[in-house]
């Protein structure tokens, strides 16, 4: 997820002005060959070029396609650079949104995809027939875009909606208290989808956010169609830590199942209940968790923050009480 995170960043902080090529290639590293289909170019060049470890080198424009870079402090010989070197490019509205309504099962959306950085309509998650959830991307700059694409959202948003980010680089106290409550659940893509070979695909932590959203009488749980069984399920809890498993039991144990519980604990709170230190471990183990899509968390569904078992979890309780 790692790699993951590191390009879907980079997505973020170069979606309005770019980056040359070999800038995106040093700048996300591994997960290159994943984003690089995103990619097109832009009709700006850029003004300055860098290498790795070398102070930026301003760079000047001779015409007829031929430019140098120079080192201003003379730490780097001049750097012959052919148009292509310095063509800027960002990514793809059109094609994110393919990428993702893919990652995600949603029905694409029909809407002209609006240009990014912004608000963009991805699609429609559709976990039975008759009903459809819109969802929603928001690139943003920094925290106060963020805050400024929330209150559009809300503006915009009839019945609740899904409003994606691409990492939670931008989240804070400000753009979370900008959810209208019940209005949005906002989900960071690198939480919910992982690359697989350069394809991106749905992790079960999407159940775990977007599990409020449709009605809890199929049996307990909704999916996009992607079935854990009992059998996947105790093969994921045997590979949790023994801290992780308790903090599962004991949200079990004090009924703290589904988002519409009342008495959603904090990381404190529930660090008492399984009998640990509330600490830099424990709030990674609960953050695993809700990757995981054993947890939620009520910030990411517009409401106080608190923690709850999801359906996922809720069947990993009981198979945790047997054994």
């Amino acid at each position: 997820m790692l790699a993951l995170t590191r390009s879907l960043r980079c997505l973020e902080l170069y979606a309005s002005i770019g980056a040359t090529m070999s800038d995106w290639k040093r700048e996300v590293g591994d997960g290159f060959d994943g984003i690089e289909p995103l990619l097109i170019p832009t009709e700006r060049l850029a003004r300055r070029w860098s290498r790795p470890g070398k102070p930026a080198m301003r760079i000047v424009d001779h015409g007829n396609g031929c430019a140098v870079a120079i080192c201003d402090d003379e730490l780097s010989p001049p750097v012959v650079l052919a148009h292509s070197d310095r063509v800027l490019y960002r990514p793809d509205g059109k094609r994110l949104r393919k990428r993702l309504s893919e990652a995600l099962d949603l029905f694409p959306s029909k809407v002209i995809a609006a240009p990014i950085p912004g608000l963009m309509q991805v699609g429609e998650w559709r976990p039975e027939p008759s009903l459809s959830v819109l969802v929603w991307l928001a690139v943003a700059q920094h925290a106060d875009d963020l805050v400024r694409l929330t209150l559009d959202a809300n503006a915009a948003a009839q019945n609740p909606i899904v409003l994606l980010t691409l990492t939670r680089a931008n989240w804070s106290p400000r753009s979370e208290s900008a959810i209208r409550e019940g209005a949005i659940t906002l989900i960071p893509i690198d939480d919910v989808v992982a690359d697989r070979q350069g394809t991106w695909a749905q992790t079960s932590a999407w159940d775990g956010f977007v599990s409020h959203l449709a009605p809890r009488s199929k049996a307990g749980a909704v999916s996009t169609g992607k079935v854990t069984s009992d059998d996947e399920t105790r093969e994921q809890l045997r590979l949790l830590k023994e801290m992780e498993r308790h903090s599962i039991i004991a949200l079990a144990e004090n009924n703290v199942i589904g988002l519409d519980s009342t008495k959603q604990p904090s990381q404190k709170l529930i660090a008492q209940w399984a009998g640990y230190e509330w600490d830099a471990s424990f709030k990674a183990a609960l953050s695993s968790l809700v990757k995981a899509g054993f947890l939620g968390n009520g910030k990411h569904h517009g409401r106080r923050g608190g923690y709850f078992l999801t359906p996922k979890g809720e069947v990993a309780a009981a198979i945790l009480d047997q054994s």
